[in-house]
């Protein structure tokens, strides 16, 4: 048989008369609709099979849990060696402006702080939180969209100087940052939220130093053990933050545009597949009490740490000051406020390893203070496993109620000294 290329070399101009020239055109255009519709016909049917995420929300009503054993058939996140996530089906950005995309619900209810979410944010819920842990020294305040976390947890990081882990779900800024160090603790709140993890970078790996650092303590087995999608600017670096000189230090900031590029990249999805496993707390009407007219603590003895918490009766809020200043979010230069302020006490101690690195207990149970309109409410927290969801219980031993919106979680060592000023003081 002649090569059909030679054969047709050699035919006359005249073999492609004008009718084909036609019909070629329009036979392709009609099999390129035809795949089209085909492609999407099957994205949609796949994404309606493989992805279980319905937001099951009322208000006042807990989502029931949801234990599925699916298996992760994603590439595992940078030094995780689990692979027990559920699996994630990739859709770009763009699929996230879809209407028919998983929640279409009128009012979605913020899981971590019980409130309406206005139309604008409504697909961020679907998005896998984002736990971001930020710098708290002096020259790192005020730190950039601080107030647009959910829950912000502070503990002291090294030598009483404390640092801050943000969890941003609702709210996805195009800018956080400073990015700070992360250490295991902080770690263990975040695991609460199956969210990507976001960081600059751990202490010394008691892998690569076993006879060095103590392994309880080791940021990176922590994270490999429980899965966490860890995302750090030593690994990551320029892919995901931006650098910004401050002073004569440079630092690292959480930059919206590289991030999403690279978990689309690296992970292959960005959805939050594990809220259905994620139980709220209960929250309830505000019921303003104006008792307490501000407290305030330390965690060591440094005084540019000292946390000051001020009752603002007409907002049933707390404004918030550190080392005897206002605590502001450089992003909107508004002092920062909580609906909720709690504060949990937990046995500190060092550990004998080359670094004496902080250890804090959080598995068991301990004294914690509640914050919230306007009252002091002496309770308890509870922790089970480090899988387990931190718990709230009031002195009744019933599951706190809290105020719908933002709040802050303060971790303090064990007899740490509380000033509350009461409002008839």
């Amino acid at each position: 048989m002649p090569d059909s290329s030679v054969v047709l070399s050699k035919r006359n101009k005249s073999y492609f008369k004008a009718s084909q020239m036609v019909v070629f055109p329009l036979l392709f255009l009609v099999i390129s609709v035809i795949g089209i519709f085909s492609y999407n016909y099957f994205l949609e049917k796949n994404i309606k099979t493989n992805s279980n995420l319905e937001v099951k929300l009322a208000e006042n009503t807990k989502p029931k849990q949801n234990n599925t054993n699916n298996t992760n058939t994603q590439k595992p996140p940078v030094g995780s060696t689990n692979s027990n996530k559920p699996k994630d089906v990739f859709l770009g950005l763009a699929s996230l402006t879809s209407t028919g995309f998983v929640n279409t619900i009128n009012s979605p209810i913020n899981l971590l702080t019980g409130l309406k979410v206005v139309d604008n944010n409504k697909n961020n819920l679907k998005i896998r939180p984002w736990a971001v842990m930020i710098k708290n020294k002096p020259q790192d305040r005020p730190q950039v969209a601080i107030s647009e976390a959910d829950i912000v947890y502070e503990a002291v990081d090294e030598l009483g100087t404390t640092s801050l882990l943000g969890i941003f779900y609702e709210n996805r800024p195009e800018e956080i940052g400073p990015i700070a160090n992360l250490k295991y603790y902080f770690a263990n709140f975040a695991l609460d939220y199956s969210p990507f993890l976001i960081f600059t970078s751990g202490p010394e790996s008691s892998v690569d130093k076993p006879n060095l650092v103590d392994k309880d303590v080791d940021v990176y087995r922590f994270i490999g053990s429980y899965g966490l999608y860890s995302i750090s600017q030593d690994k990551n670096g320029a892919e995901v933050f931006s650098n910004v000189v401050s002073g004569t230090q440079p630092q690292s900031y959480l930059n919206i545009g590289k991030l999403y590029s690279y978990l689309g990249k690296v992970y292959g999805s960005y959805l939050w597949v594990d809220s259905n496993n994620y139980t709220s707390w209960n929250f309830k009407e505000d019921q303003p009490n104006p008792v307490v007219k501000e407290f305030s603590f330390n965690f060591w003895d440094l005084t540019d740490y000292e946390v000051k918490w001020v009752y603002n009766q007409g907002q049933n809020n707390y404004l918030r000051n550190q080392g005897g200043s206002a605590f502001t979010d450089k992003k909107n230069g508004k002092q920062v406020k909580a609906k909720n302020v709690i504060l949990i006490f937990a046995k500190e101690t060092q550990t004998s390893d080359a670094y004496s690195n902080l250890k804090y207990n959080l598995i068991g149970e301990g004294d914690a203070y509640f914050y919230l309109d306007g009252k002091h409410i002496k309770g308890t927290w509870k922790k089970t496993t480090v899988k387990s969801q931190l718990k709230f219980y009031d002195s009744n031993k019933e599951e706190m109620k809290f105020n719908r919106g933002n709040t802050w979680i303060e971790m303090l060592p064990f007899k740490s000294k509380i000033k509350v000023v009461n409002s008839t003081n």
